[in-house]
């Protein structure tokens, strides 16, 4: 699991779904954290975060998806924030 938290927004990420190119994708822990848009029509359940492997402590740029495959005109970049194993917390 992974923590990722700034000032104004943080999520919790349950699943890392892949690795490809310094970028992976995890899918929200769904007791924790969802994101939905459009007056809740478009839930994001899925970040894009990069680097792949953040350290702990590490600044990550996160963009939500709505699926693992969402074209890249559908993703919602939500900014940098800073990366925290849930063993750290």
């Amino acid at each position: 699991m992974l923590n990722i938290y700034s000032s104004n927004w943080g999520v919790v990420l349950d699943k890392q779904l892949g690795t490809q190119q310094g970028v992976s994708i995890w899918e929200f822990h769904r007791a924790a954290s969802s994101v939905a848009r459009d007056q809740g029509r478009r839930t994001y359940r899925y970040a894009r975060i990069k680097p792949a492997e953040p350290k702990d402590g590490q600044e990550v740029e996160v963009t939500l998806m709505l699926t693992p495959s969402s074209p890249e005109s559908d993703w919602l970049p939500l900014g940098v924030a800073t990366a925290r194993t849930i063993n750290s917390i």
